[in-house]
């Protein structure tokens, strides 16, 4: 029979249920080895990986650790196929870099759930170079030929657990800019939150690529990127008979709409999303 030890969960801010589901972790090569020999199981969850150890087989996991206070280390893979992961994800990793993290630097958040990072979300303190010496310790060169996202190490006495160890990445926030077209490009209109949550700033009329006219508004704040929206941003028309809605639910920022844009001298990420106003046909 086998029983729980310990958990690692991850979850992302930019999915509105908290669940990636393409991330995957998965032990390392030296970690498959020692799981084989101590009769460990390991496990893919929804959000991350369980990690078990038989019954009957505690008396030879305790002997490895002996004296069994004694920590015995582990090391798992971070990883995902999604490549616009770096897009809707905070912070942004370089190339020769991954994400760390260290059971030993986990911040308890109560008897049984610890995260693996010193901030409630993933920082830049989690972010390692490559070719260090921490990260050295838990990959062999032929898995640093093709990095993962990131590596996880974990030290646990077999008198541990069960545990859960979370990790919680955050969603990039950008500026939203809506460039309105079509027959919402004349003067005078504006833009609010229903909700009353957001302010925007107008831009002005600008010329898009394609000698298109547009009429530009965009957010005070930074939004975070998001799988699903709720937000309630609107089209006003203050010309007719009281303010009118001619657009009661506006679309939010698209991941792949996400660029950097230079701002008083600083780099900002921008999201910029495109509203058609058909002209009504006119009738005969």
């Amino acid at each position: 029979m086998y029983l729980p030890w310990f958990d690692i969960e991850v979850k992302h801010q930019f999915f509105t249920s908290g669940m990636h589901r393409t991330f995957t972790v998965s032990p390392t090569l030296r970690t498959e080895a020692l799981a084989a020999a101590l009769g460990l199981s390991t496990r893919q969850t929804p959000d991350g990986i369980r990690v078990s150890y038989e019954s009957r087989r505690l008396a030879a996991l305790h002997g490895h650790a002996e004296p069994p206070t004694t920590a015995l280390s582990l090391g798992f893979k971070l990883d995902t196929p999604d490549h616009l992961f770096a897009r809707y994800t905070e912070p942004s990793c370089a190339d020769d870099c991954l994400f760390y993290f260290d059971q030993r630097c986990a911040q308890e958040e109560s008897a049984e759930r610890s995260r693996l990072h010193r901030d409630a979300q993933v920082s830049g303190h989690e972010i390692e170079p490559l070719l260090s010496p921490r990260v050295d310790a838990l990959l062999e060169p032929t898995e640093r030929a093709a990095p993962p996202l990131g590596v996880i190490g974990i030290s646990l006495s077999p008198a541990d657990g069960p545990l859960t160890y979370a990790i919680r990445f955050a969603a990039r926030k950008t500026f939203w800019t809506y460039y309105l077209l079509g027959r919402f490009a004349r003067d005078g209109l504006y833009m609010e939150d229903a909700k009353g949550e957001t302010e925007f700033e107008s831009l002005g009329e600008v010329t898009l690529p394609g000698h298109r006219v547009a009429r530009a508004f965009r957010t005070t704040s930074r939004l975070p990127l998001q799988d699903r929206y709720h937000n309630r941003f609107q089209i006003i028309d203050p010309a007719a008979h009281g303010d009118s809605v001619l657009m009661a639910r506006m679309p939010g920022a698209e991941v792949r709409q996400t660029y950097q844009e230079r701002r008083h001298g600083t780099d900002v990420a921008v999201s910029e999303i495109f509203i058609r106003g058909l002209t009504p046909a006119k009738s005969s």
